[in-house]
C-alpha cells in the first residue's frame, strides 16, 4: 500500500544515513502492517525483516539480528530458493554476525556454503562471491587453519586484482592476510615481499600515515626482526 511504501522509504532513507536506531521502529511497524496484509513468508516482509536485522547488526546487537537473519534466511530458502540472490545475502548477513560475535564454529560452513552457490549463481569473479570467500578465509585464519586460509586468500587476491585491479583497497586487504598467515607459519620468505608490495601501494593509495599502511610496514619490520635482521627492522618502524 501506498502507506507503507512511504514508510519503508522513509525507513531506508534513515538506515542509508546511518540513522539506525529511528530507522528500526518504522521498520517493525512495517513488518507489523505487512505480516497482517501480506502474510509472514510473503518476499517483502522477509525483505523489511532482513533490513530490520541489519539494523540490529550495524548497532553490535547480535542477539537481535541473529536469529531474524536465520528466520528470514530460512523462510526465503522456501519461498525465493536457495540460490536465490536474496537468500544467499540473507545467509551471507548471518555468518557475519556469528562472525562478529568470535563464532567461528558457525560462520565457516554459512561462508562456505554461500561462496559455492555465488559461484554458480554469479560467478567466480563476481564481486559478492570473492567477498564470501575472503571471509571464509578469515574464519579459517582466526581458526589458527592457515592450511585453508591461504589457498583462497592466494586465488581471492589472484581474481581481485584481475577484476579490481592490484591497487584497489580489497585486493591489498587480502594480500596483506595472506602475507600474515605466511608471518603465522614462520614463512617469513613469503611474508616479506608482499607485506613489501603492499605497504607500497598502501602509500601510494592510501597515504604513509593510513593505519592500513603502518599495519603492513609494522609486519614487514616483524618479518624481518624474526630472521634477526635487526637493521632493517629498525629502518622500518623509524
Amino acid at each position: 500500500s501506498k502507506d507503507i511504501d512511504a514508510i519503508k522509504e522513509k525507513a531506508d532513507n534513515l538506515r542509508r544515513n546511518w540513522k539506525y536506531a529511528e530507522a528500526i521502529p518504522l521498520y517493525e511497524d512495517i513488518i507489523k502492517k505487512q505480516t497482517f496484509t501480506l502474510g509472514e513468508n510473503h518476499v517483502d516482509t522477509l525483505d523489511t525483516r532482513h533490513w530490520l536485522a541489519h539494523c540490529y547488526s550495524k548497532q553490535n546487537d547480535y542477539q537481535k539480528a541473529t536469529p531474524i537473519f536465520q528466520d528470514v534466511g530460512e523462510k526465503q530458502a522456501f519461498t525465493l530458493g536457495e540460490n536465490d540472490e536474496d537468500t544467499l545475502n540473507t545467509r551471507y548477513m548471518l555468518a557475519r554476525c556469528y562472525y562478529d560475535q568470535n563464532d567461528y564454529q558457525k560462520a565457516t560452513p554459512i561462508f562456505q556454503d554461500v561462496g559455492e552457490k555465488e559461484t554458480f549463481t554469479l560467478g567466480e569473479n563476481h564481486e559478492d562471491t570473492l567477498n564470501t570467500r575472503n571471509w571464509l578465509a578469515l574464519c579459517y585464519y582466526q581458526q589458527n587453519d592457515y592450511q585453508k586460509a591461504i589457498p583462497i586468500f592466494q586465488d581471492v587476491g589472484e581474481k581481485r586484482t584481475f577484476t579490481l585491479g592490484e591497487n584497489h583497497v580489497d585486493t591489498l586487504n587480502t594480500r596483506y592476510w595472506l602475507a600474515l598467515c605466511y608471518y603465522e607459519q614462520n614463512d617469513y620468505q613469503k611474508a616479506i615481499p608482499i607485506f613489501q608490495d603492499v605497504g607500497e601501494k598502501r602509500t601510494f593509495t592510501l597515504g604513509k600515515n593510513n593505519q592500513d599502511t603502518l599495519h603492513s610496514r609494522y609486519w614487514l619490520a616483524g618479518c624481518y626482526y624474526q630472521q634477526k635482521d635487526y637493521q632493517k627492522a629498525i629502518l622500518i618502524l623509524e
